[in-house]
């Protein structure tokens, strides 16, 4: 049965949050064994941290092993959080692909339905990145007074910085799944409320080599712009809720949700990056669903190597009008190959 008429001032609060959970012992293929660092420790403060961000939605990335998603879900269960979606790693090795899986785990105060699609990235950025799969993973949200909500979770794959640069053939492989995301989201959309959380492993500035010295400059990334107004079809944009809330430009400062100043950044494996803005929570444009904050949470704290942003949307509109579906339209060719989980 749908959801009766959306409500005026209905709200939504959604938390992406990249939870760094590695605890697969694959050290000697050159991952250090304790890439992250105070794990039982940080899993067991996790539950309550999340639930006092007050999101109804959470996604999360990087919880890899069925132990830790397994410890994550009962702790946010005994939190008001009783549904949750997650892709199961498969059980085989191939080709060095390892049994990982995606590392994506959405917890919800709200149901959610058990049509769940999944698409893996045909590319992996990095040799590393094969003992994952990276992928998007969508699910629906049915939430009490909006309806339907489509909830798009991603992690993509991450790009070495060596002697001042992004390596280039990496880089190119991020372009790739970049551009499957934004198919894959563009074919399988199916309501008007559309939203995207996603550690994108991308900063939203660009790159520019054109003085000799590799920096950020003050320009919107084409890559950034191209997701934004290519993943959400039909004439939308996606809008990034943390530009947007904050009415920053590229020409401002950024916020930072991967950060040199993060302890667990400076003194570990990634010391070397650049800190970047990486987690994003991003919404399809739409006239009557208002982004009305989106705040970075746990800065400061040692909770991971990464920020959460939180961001609350709220309906402006009172609407009597059925609670309809969009038709997808064009371009099926990821929309066919993704897998389902029942």
């Amino acid at each position: 049965m749908l959801p009766g008429p959306r409500a005026l001032g209905a709200s939504l609060k959604v938390l992406t949050f990249n939870a760094w959970l590695l605890d697969i012992p694959v050290y000697p293929f050159g991952l250090r064994r304790d890439i992250s660092e105070d794990m039982s420790e940080r899993i067991k403060r996790m539950p309550q941290r999340l639930a006092e961000t007050q999101a109804d939605v959470i996604v999360l990335q990087e919880v890899w092993s069925q132990a830790s998603k397994d410890a994550l879900i009962k702790g946010m269960k005994e939190r008001g959080y009783p549904y949750a979606a997650y892709t199961k790693a498969s059980n085989w090795f191939l080709c060095f692909q390892m049994a990982m899986g995606d590392g994506l785990l959405i917890v919800s105060k709200f149901p959610i339905s058990d049509r769940v699609i999944y698409h893996d990235f045909a590319e992996a950025t990095q040799s590393l990145e094969r003992f994952a799969s990276k992928s998007v993973m969508k699910v629906m949200i049915k939430h009490p007074s909006l309806g339907y909500i489509d909830l798009y979770a991603s992690h993509l794959g991450a790009v070495d910085f060596e002697n001042g640069d992004y390596n280039e053939s990496e880089l190119n492989a991020h372009e790739a799944q970049l551009v499957e995301l934004s198919e894959f989201m563009r074919t399988t959309r199916s309501h008007p409320i559309t939203l995207l959380a996603a550690d994108l492993n991308m900063h939203y500035k660009k790159w520019d080599h054109a003085h000799g010295r590799p920096r950020f400059v003050n320009e919107f990334s084409e890559s950034y712009l191209r997701l934004k107004r290519s993943s959400c079809g039909g004439g939308h944009a996606l809008q990034d809720t943390y530009l947007l809330t904050h009415q920053k430009t590229a020409r401002d400062d950024p916020d930072y949700t991967f950060d040199q100043q993060n302890g667990y950044v400076k003194h570990g494996y990634y010391d070397s990056l650049p800190s970047e803005v990486e987690d994003y929570v991003f919404v399809c444009d739409n006239e009557e669903l208002r982004a009305e904050s989106s705040d970075l949470v746990f800065k400061g704290e040692k909770l991971s190597d990464h920020y959460g942003v939180v961001a609350r949307f709220q309906w402006t509109e009172a609407s009597s009008s059925p609670i309809v579906s969009l038709a997808t339209s064009g371009g099926q060719s990821l929309a066919s190959k993704a897998k389902l989980r029942k």
